[in-house]
């Protein structure tokens, strides 16, 4: 636009000179001013064409400089959208790690929640005896339930049902009567967990013994004590108030 405003003021500015350089005098006494009026033009006319020309080179310098300096500012700012573009990817792609970390504790919380299993308490204790006369191969019965967890023990057979598959251990203790002995074995179906023989040799004091064992078990495995020889008569110390015979046995770790 301002180098067509230019070009306009050099086209009126020619039209002025044509018009001056026109015969529009006959008289020969004015040619001479005439001339001198067009001299002055003509300088007027060159002095205002050098003035448009370094107007024209100014324009032109303004010009070149405001397009270097959107250049500049187009570069910087594709540069600055580039640079907000990588930072974006990278956010997103720590984003994307993070979401995949996360999904993987997840994953590990519940296998370690899932794998984690509490062993069942199995637990039973019994005292007391129906005889204090033990026979060969007699099962013997302890008849007061003193605790029962699991509810394997059977205080009218003096069988313990274990409940669920795993090592478990059992005791047996016994109180004789002066100069008594009983041979006594832990059983399982038809293994013997521990036997032993319980003996009082004293004159004047009974003694209570008492043997252990670990077997494992299935599920639904029986076990209970019995007696393979005893010496004749009452044999057993029954005497609730003084002292106790008892029969107990605990899970210590469930199998599969």
């Amino acid at each position: 636009m301002m180098v067509r405003a230019i070009l306009c003021v050099d086209l009126v500015v020619f039209l002025s000179f044509l018009a001056f350089l026109s015969p529009s005098r006959a008289d020969g006494g004015s040619e001479t001013c005439q001339v001198s009026k067009e001299k002055q033009l003509l300088e007027e006319m060159i002095r205002t064409q050098v003035k448009v020309e370094a107007m024209l080179q100014e324009i032109r310098k303004t010009e070149e400089h405001v397009v270097s300096v959107l250049e500049y500012r187009k570069q910087d700012v594709q540069k600055s959208l580039e640079d907000l573009k990588e930072d974006q990817a990278n956010q997103k792609n720590e984003l994307d790690k993070l979401k995949l970390e996360n999904a993987d504790l997840q994953q590990k919380i519940q296998s370690v929640q899932e794998s984690t299993y509490r062993v069942p308490i199995v637990f039973f204790a019994a005292r007391g005896m129906k005889s204090s006369y033990l026979t060969n191969g007699q099962t013997i019965i302890f008849p007061t339930t003193l605790n029962n967890l699991g509810s394997g023990y059977n205080n009218g057979t003096g069988v313990f049902t274990a409940p669920v598959s795993g090592l478990y251990q059992f005791s047996v203790r016994l109180c004789l009567l002066q100069d008594q002995y009983v041979y006594v074995a832990i059983v399982s179906e038809n293994d013997v967990i521990m036997k032993t023989r319980l003996i009082d040799e004293g004159a004047t004091h009974n003694a209570c013994s008492s043997v252990s064992g670990l077997a494992i078990l299935k599920r639904g495995g029986n076990v209970w004590v019995k007696s393979s020889s005893s010496s004749d008569g009452n044999n057993v110390w029954v005497r609730p108030t003084s002292v106790w015979n008892t029969f107990s046995g605990a899970l210590i770790n469930e199998s599969y």
